[in-house]
This record gives structure tokens, sequence and C-alpha cells, in this order.
């Protein structure tokens, strides 16, 4: 299942999937996004072939969250930037694979 998540801690992108050795649904990934622009996008998400691998690239933006009095932000470098994901059999998840370069 592919689910666009908006919550109060920020966006994501969530894939579930079902486990038949589990016999329950688990989680593939949870990436946080950001909507560039809503009314003209592009979309966040974008499934596509990337050097060679099949997966998705995702307009990457970790919100910030407040750690109490005095906390000062440490900013993700891989905010507003475009990140590839793509599936890895071992893992049996949605790994990243880095900056989309174009």
């Amino acid at each position: 299942m592919f689910v666009y998540g908006f919550f109060g801690r920020g966006f994501f992108i969530i894939i579930r999937g079902y486990d038949a050795t589990q016999d329950n649904f688990v989680l593939y990934c949870e990436i946080p996004f950001e909507i560039i622009d809503p009314k003209k996008g592009p979309a966040p998400v974008e499934f596509m072939t990337y050097n060679g691998m099949y997966g998705f690239k995702v307009y990457y933006s970790n919100p910030e969250v407040a750690g109490g009095l005095g906390w000062v932000p440490n900013p993700d470098p891989k905010n507003n930037t475009w990140r590839f994901y793509t599936w890895d059999a071992e893992q049996r998840k949605y790994v990243e694979i880095g900056e989309v370069i174009e």
C-alpha cells in the first residue's frame, strides 16, 4: 500500500506490505517529503528508473521538531533535494541510494 501521510509532525511517503510469514502488514518505508508547488507541481514522488535501478524519487524534507527550551535545530543536509529509493531484497525494505542528479 502506498500512502501519502499528512500528519501534525510532517508529510510522509509510507509504503506497507503484507508479510505472510508474520501474517501482518509491515512498514517498508516512511520518508518525509515536501510539496514544492501545490498548484503547478511537480508531484513530490516520481516512480522511475535511475542508474539502472527501479524505484522512486522523493522531494525530501525532514521537519524540524523542537527539543525543548534552548533547543537549536540542526538542519538536515538532505532537505529540499530529490532523493532516490529502491527495493533492497535482503533487508526487505526501500533504501535510500542518494541524491538524484539530472
